[in-house]
């Protein structure tokens, strides 16, 4: 008579056969998702996008704490073109294989932001949002497709929620009338952030830092770290600055409202002793090289 041998199965088998089984159906939807990812706002084109997706594993605690164990997750990239390039590199996405649902958060260096990439996965497609700590309205749709070639934009095509953020930076001029006489004066504002995964960061946000200066010619007032809120398309910030003497400090404060029509700023600086200054700043007329 012959008898067979069976050999039950481990703890530690059965959790490696489920981490293959989550590592297959993740297999199922890898590669690469291409497509224009617009404003949630109003629908514009915010640029191009491609989304990488992997499977892959990672350790982690168990469910005692006691040890580490072994779970699927999926990897990724999106590659962004529009107001910049960039790429965001991103791990433990989460994917329901029954109904197609993909989640991911992201942490961009640098920032306290998390950005989140959500949507339904299903026959070569990809429908979903991004948002940066929940503002949805201020968020990007997009349906990737993962037959499709990477679109591109042109310029005209860009408008909105891009344009505005192109708008809101520059070289700005104003006249400003001192005892009698009118100056010029100069209004820069700049993007202070660091990479291009931020600049990217701040498409999806309402409020940004920008660095802002003031050129009254004899002197510059520079505010580091302005505060543009573009619900109100107002731009504020405030600093200290020493007197002629050196010795003594006051502050001064500046709000400016952008006129998207005309793409002009209106500020007003104030400091203390109730001086006051309105200016209106156009855009600085382009040099050719």
């Amino acid at each position: 008579m012959l008898t067979a041998c069976v050999v039950d199965k481990t703890q530690e088998d059965w959790r490696q056969e489920q981490v293959q089984q989550q590592m297959s159906k993740i297999a199922t939807i890898a590669g690469t998702y291409n497509g224009l990812i617009s404003s949630n706002q109003d629908g514009a084109a915010l640029g191009s996008m491609s989304l990488n997706l992997r499977p892959d594993t990672t350790l982690q605690a168990s469910s005692d704490n006691l040890t580490s164990e072994q779970r699927a997750i999926v990897r990724g990239t999106i590659a962004y073109s529009g107001i910049t390039k960039a790429n965001v590199v991103f791990d433990k996405g989460y994917y329901d294989s029954i109904t197609g649902i993909f989640k991911a958060s992201i942490t961009i260096p640098e920032t306290n932001s998390t950005m989140t990439l959500y949507g339904v996965v299903k026959a070569d497609r990809f429908d979903g949002n991004i948002e940066v700590d929940g503002y949805p309205n201020f968020g990007g749709s997009f349906s990737l497709s993962r037959a499709n070639a990477t679109q591109s934009l042109s310029p005209i095509q860009s408008g909105g929620r891009i344009k505005l953020l192109s708008m809101e930076q520059g070289i700005f001029t104003g006249t400003w009338n001192d005892q009698g006489t009118n100056k010029t004066v100069g209004l820069k504002i700049t993007d202070p952030s660091i990479t291009s995964e931020v600049t990217f960061l701040n498409i999806f946000l309402p409020t940004r830092n920008l660095e802002v200066s003031f050129d009254f010619g004899r002197y510059k007032i520079f505010f580091p770290n302005a505060r543009l809120d573009d619900r109100s398309r107002t731009l504020m910030g405030q600093t200290q600055i020493a007197d002629s003497s050196g010795n003594a400090k006051y502050l001064v404060k500046f709000l400016c409202q952008i006129d998207e029509a005309s793409v002009n700023w209106q500020c007003t600086i104030s400091g203390e002793s109730n001086t006051r200054a309105t200016i209106l700043f156009s855009p600085a007329p382009q040099v050719n090289p």
